[in-house]
């Protein structure tokens, strides 16, 4: 190494699993590798047995080799998240006797700027600055570039999927509310539109349909949803 600081890290799981360092692309590998690497990184720097590991990614079909089998995933995420030069103990993937363990600190999450951002934001929302907690929610909501952890297989990534979608709905049903708040029912309505046709049977969604149609004066709209 040269002596200065290797780039940090950047990883995204808003979306299919992808890393940078600094402005260069990562391969990550196939799908269960990734899992894995998800299952490490979203523990936040917890140790992570190999137990758990397995369970979190394999469920109930396990494979015979076990810890093997993790050895074959870790060490090329090591090759491909390390910078040239790290030393074991520096790794971003560290390990002990049956456990691993993701160094968090050298690693930037999308999930900690979407923690922080729409935090920022319901707060913002709730002392009711709705204008800015509109920019606020948008800016936390770009975030996502579609289905988290998208195509990775297993326990752990199903329920950090449906942990982050939740956190989505949170943060649309929100940036809603304060559109029609503050008056902006077609802001609203076009917003509505543009959402998966399974979230337009959201009980809470449909209720800020019904009054943003009623206020823009298409009450057979409204009673019809």
């Amino acid at each position: 190494m040269d002596g200065r600081p290797p780039q940090r890290l950047r990883i995204e799981v808003l979306g299919p699993l992808r890393a940078w360092r600094g402005q260069t692309p990562l391969d990550l590998g196939p799908a269960k590798r990734q899992a894995v690497l998800a299952a490490l990184l979203l523990r936040h720097g917890a140790v992570v047995s190999h137990e758990r590991l397995l369970d979190g990614v394999w469920g109930d079909e396990p494979p015979a080799t076990g810890h093997k089998v993790l050895a074959s995933h870790v060490n090329p995420l090591r090759r491909a998240l390390d910078a040239a030069g790290t030393r074991p103990a520096e790794s971003v993937i560290l390990s002990g006797k049956g456990w691993y363990r993701c160094a968090a600190d050298h690693v930037r999450l999308d999930v900690a700027d979407l923690a922080e951002r729409g935090d920022e934001a319901l707060r913002t929302k709730a002392s009711g600055d709705l204008p800015t907690a509109v920019a606020q929610l948008s800016a936390a909501l770009v975030l996502f570039q579609g289905e988290p952890l998208a195509n990775l297989p297993g326990p752990f990534a199903q329920a950090e999927r449906q942990r982050l979608l939740e956190r989505r709905r949170t943060l649309r049903l929100a940036r809603l509310e304060c559109l029609v708040l503050l008056g902006r029912f077609t802001d609203a309505l076009d917003d509505l539109a543009s959402l998966p046709e399974s979230d337009r049977y959201d009980e809470s969604l449909t209720a800020l349909r019904m009054r943003a149609l009623y206020c823009c004066e298409r009450q057979a709209e409204a009673l019809k949803a």
